[in-house]
C-alpha cells in the first residue's frame, strides 16, 4: 500500500477531443461515491470490460469518495468510454454522476525528491469547498469571486446569500433600509425624526408632516435625519445640548452660560424642567382625552351602523326564510317530478329493449323468409323449365307416333290393295321400285316411311 498526498495537475495546453488528436489511453473517474462498491463499479463499466486493460482504485483524505484509474487497450476504446459514461449517473436511485478526465501519466514522488513542489507547465486542480471535487475549467464552469475563492458555478448557485462560503465576504453591497415620511411616503434629505415617539415626517419646506405631528402631540424636539441636528419647535431654533430629567424621562434643552452660581442655575433648570414637564403632561392629557373622545364617537357611530345593519339583516332573514320555504316546496315538487320521470324513463327503457329484441327477431325471420323465397323461386324456375322440356318432348313424341300411325295405316291400305290385285301385278309390285320425279324416295319419305319400305323390301 502506497500512502501520501494526492496532487492532480492539468496541462496548461489543452488537448483537442477530435478523433484525429493524439491523447492518452488512461482515464480517471473522479469523485466516485463511497457507497458504490467494487462490484457495482465493475457492473457499471461492464460494457467495456473486454477493452479495459487495467483498473486501479486510489483515494486521498477526502471523505466518502475515491477515484479510479482505467487503462484501455487503445485510444479508440478510451474515447468511446469517455463519450458513453462522462456525465452519466451511476444509478437511478442514489445521487452521484460519473466525471471522467484524461490522464497523461501517474508518478509517485517522495517529498525529499520534490513531491509537494509545483511542476513546470502544469497547474494543480483546486478543490471545490461545496462538493469537494476537483475543479477543471475544461470540464466544469469555475467561478472565482472577489475574495479570490473559486467554486463550481452549479455549487455556488445553491448558496443562500451573496457572501463567500469560506470567508463570508459579501460580494455585493448590502441593502440599507430607506427612510421615508410615515404620512406621504416621501424620501428626501428633509426628514425629521421625533425624539419622543420615533415618528418620521417631512420638513416644513415639503408637506410639513413633522410640524403637524408636533401640533398634534406637542412633542417638542425633532432630529434631522441627514445633519443629525435637533430642532426645538417651542423655542423655534436648534438645540445644542439636551439633558434627561429624573422624573418622567423628559428630554429638555440645557444652556450653559459659563458663569453664576451652579445652584441657582440648577434651581432654574429644575423650575424650567418642572414647568416643561407640567405643560407636556397637560398637553398630553388633552391630546389623549381628545383621542379617547374621537375613539368613543367612532365606536358609537360604528355601533349605530352595526345596529342598522343587524336590523336590515333581520328583515332580510325574514324574507329569506319565506323564500327558503317556497324554494323547499318547489324542491320537493321537483323531486317528485323527477321520480315520476325516472319511472317513465325506466318503463320506456324496458319497452325499448323489448322492441329492440322483437325487431331483431323480425329481422332474422325476414332474412330466413327471403332465403326460403329465393330457394323456392329457383325451384319453381327449375320445375317450369323441366315442365317445358317435358311438354316439348311429349309433343315431339306425339308427332312421331302420328307419323308412325299414318305410315301404318298407309301400309295396311296398301297391303289390302295389293292383295286384291292379280298375282302377276302383285309380283311386279313386290319386285319393283317406286321413283319420284322431284327427289329420291329416300329423301321424300319420313323416317317411318323409310322403315316401312325397308320392311316391304325384306319381305
Amino acid at each position: 500500500m502506497v500512502k501520501g498526498v494526492l496532487h492532480l495537475y492539468r496541462d496548461n495546453e489543452r488537448t483537442s477531443l477530435k478523433p484525429t488528436a493524439v491523447r492518452s489511453t488512461l482515464l480517471c473517474m473522479l469523485a466516485v461515491p463511497a457507497h458504490l462498491s467494487t462490484g457495482d463499479l465493475l457492473r457499471f463499466s461492464a460494457p467495456f470490460s473486454t477493452e479495459i486493460q487495467k483498473l486501479k482504485i486510489i483515494r486521498d483524505q477526502t471523505p466518502n469518495q475515491y477515484m479510479v484509474l482505467f487503462r484501455f487497450k487503445n485510444q479508440e476504446s478510451a474515447d468511446r468510454f469517455y463519450d458513453h459514461f462522462n456525465g452519466v449517473p451511476f444509478n437511478s436511485i442514489e445521487p452521484g454522476i460519473c466525471h471522467l478526465a484524461y490522464v497523461a501519466k501517474v508518478d509517485a514522488v517522495e517529498d525529499i525528491d520534490g513531491g509537494g513542489m509545483a511542476v513546470d507547465g502544469l497547474t494543480e486542480l483546486p478543490t471545490c469547498a461545496f462538493c469537494l471535487e476537483r475543479m477543471d475549467e475544461a470540464a466544469n464552469g469555475v467561478l472565482t469571486i472577489l475574495c479570490n475563492h473559486s467554486f463550481h458555478s452549479a455549487c455556488l448557485e445553491q448558496w443562500g446569500d451573496s457572501s463567500c462560503p469560506v470567508c463570508r465576504y459579501f460580494q455585493t453591497p448590502q441593502m440599507a433600509e430607506e427612510q421615508a415620511c410615515f404620512q406621504c411616503g416621501m424620501s428626501s434629505d428633509d426628514l425629521w425624526l421625533c425624539l419622543i415617539c420615533g415618528n418620521i415626517g417631512c420638513g416644513r419646506y415639503s408637506e410639513k408632516h413633522a410640524f403637524v405631528h408636533f401640533q398634534e402631540t406637542q412633542h417638542t424636539y425633532a432630529l434631522n435625519v441627514k445633519t443629525r441636528r435637533v430642532w426645538d419647535y417651542v423655542g423655534d431654533g436648534y438645540v445644542h445640548r439636551l439633558i434627561q430629567g429624573s422624573g418622567a424621562d423628559k428630554v429638555v434643552e440645557y444652556n450653559h452660560a459659563g458663569a453664576g452660581n451652579i445652584d441657582e442655575k440648577m434651581e432654574s433648570v429644575t423650575l424650567e424642567y418642572t414647568y416643561l414637564l407640567t405643560t407636556q403632561l397637560e398637553s398630553q392629557r388633552h391630546y389623549y382625552e381628545e383621542r379617547m373622545e374621537d375613539v368613543r364617537r367612532a365606536a358609537e357611530e360604528e355601533c349605530l351602523h352595526l345596529r342598522t345593519d343587524l336590523e336590515a339583516l333581520r328583515i332580510a332573514s325574514g324574507d329569506t326564510t319565506d323564500t327558503v320555504g317556497l324554494q323547499q316546496k318547489q324542491l320537493a315538487q321537483l323531486l317528485k317530478d323527477k321520480e315520476s320521470l325516472e319511472k317513465k324513463y325506466q318503463q320506456a327503457t324496458v319497452r325499448l329493449v323489448k322492441l329492440s329484441k322483437d325487431l331483431q327477431s323480425e329481422k332474422q325471420l325476414n332474412s330466413i323468409l327471403e332465403t326460403n323465397q329465393n330457394d323456392y323461386r329457383q325451384l319453381v324456375d327449375k320445375l317450369r323449365k323441366e315442365k317445358e322440356d317435358a311438354v316439348t318432348a311429349c309433343e315431339k313424341e306425339i308427332a312421331d307416333l302420328r307419323e308412325q300411325l299414318a305410315d301404318l295405316m298407309y301400309h295396311m291400305e296398301t297391303g289390302d290393295r295389293i292383295a286384291v290385285l292379280p298375282d302377276a301385278a302383285r309380283q311386279d309390285i313386290e319386285g319393283g321400285r317406286i321413283l319420284s320425279q322431284d327427289k329420291p324416295v329416300e329423301e321424300s319419305l319420313s323416317g317411318s316411311a323409310k322403315k316401312a319400305n325397308q320392311r316391304r323390301r325384306n319381305r
